[in-house]
């Protein structure tokens, strides 16, 4: 795999080989795959700890649930679906630590995106822009507590949040077309426009009388993203596991009769939803732009970014279940950062 990715894709970076390769003089590919789940799973657990503080145990377990028709188990152990969720878990752990500007968070976003682009071999890059965004919208919404929130703010930051990702996404990848090209004397550039405009809405692989639609596409992520046995099993499980946990939370929390802090109204709470809204449309909107890629690789890797799409919709449903829940208590967090 490690001498095709070099062959056929001279246009990546593969800045994921430079983790690989130190691990692989001492030890074996089992060894790095080891060592790459201890990692994930250290990043994972850390992640949904800093959220259940944040948020609360029921969000947590609204963000774990929504990841698991990635296959996690598969994605700790993959080369080449790892290191995207490694820098998505970093990015939402940086997000639960402290309290982060506007600005210094639309920055963090080009950095990410720049990341991604650096590691990553087009596998679910979007994942690391759409879940740290839903993880921060979610969080700024909690600290502005019962006071009125900025509608152009909070609706503008996902935008602005995807344009600074998409700059620095950019950015690496045409930093290697040029690099390449000056260095190696080959037009990778070239090479590249080609190949994005071949991925966009080129012909099937195999099948050059063949051209998916975006409809085709969704429908072939969509159908293995829901209809795989194993993890229909897994998603039933953990959300009777999410309906115990906001039961029991319920429960407690009325029976303890804490002291009551206003809640945030219907509108604010319309309003953070509408944020969750755009930037669930994110992985759509790829899928429109990467027709041909999607459509090639939904069946093993490119399904993953609908994760993504799911866990905005989670957050919105946990905000207004939280709204009633919170007439007995209000835990508030974090900076007031997108008031006006």
């Amino acid at each position: 795999m490690i001498f095709q990715a070099f062959s056929f894709y001279a246009r990546y970076w593969h800045g994921w080989f430079i983790l690989v390769k130190p691990l692989l003089l001492v030890g074996n590919i089992t060894v790095v795959r080891v060592i790459q789940s201890g990692v994930f799973l250290l990043l994972l657990g850390t992640a949904l700890i800093m959220l259940s503080r944040k948020l609360g145990y029921g969000f947590s377990m609204l963000f774990l649930l929504a990841l698991l028709p990635a296959r996690l188990d598969i994605v700790a152990v993959s080369l080449q679906y790892s290191h995207v969720f490694w820098i998505m878990l970093v990015a939402v752990i940086w997000l639960c630590r402290g309290k982060h500007s506007r600005e210094a968070m639309l920055l963090a976003f080009f950095v990410i995106g720049s990341a991604t682009n650096y590691i990553d071999l087009l596998s679910a890059p979007v994942l690391t822009l759409v879940v740290p965004m839903a993880v921060a919208l979610v969080l700024n919404f909690t600290a502005e507590s019962a006071d009125e929130i900025s509608a152009c703010r909070f609706l503008t930051f996902p935008v602005l949040g995807a344009m600074n990702w998409g700059f620095g996404y950019a950015f690496t990848w045409v930093a290697k077309w040029s690099l390449s090209t000056l260095i190696i004397g080959k037009n990778v550039f070239a090479d590249a426009m080609k190949q994005a405009a071949f991925r966009s809405h080129g012909a099937a692989d195999g099948n050059p009388n063949m051209r998916p639609t975006f409809g085709d596409a969704m429908q072939r992520i969509w159908q293995q993203f829901v209809y795989r046995g194993d993890v229909f099993i897994y998603a039933v499980l953990a959300i009777l596991v999410c309906v115990v946990v906001v039961c029991l939370l319920v429960k407690r929390r009325t029976v303890r009769e804490l002291k009551v802090s206003p809640f945030p109204t219907f509108k604010s709470t319309g309003i953070v939803s509408a944020s969750l809204l755009l930037t669930a449309l994110i992985p759509i909107v790829w899928v429109l732009g990467f027709t041909q890629h999607t459509w090639n690789h939904g069946g093993f890797m490119a399904h993953r970014i609908l994760c993504g799409t799911l866990l905005c919709v989670f957050f919105i449903v946990g905000l207004w279940m939280k709204r009633p829940v919170n007439s007995t208590a209000q835990v508030t967090c974090g900076n007031k950062l997108l008031r006006s």
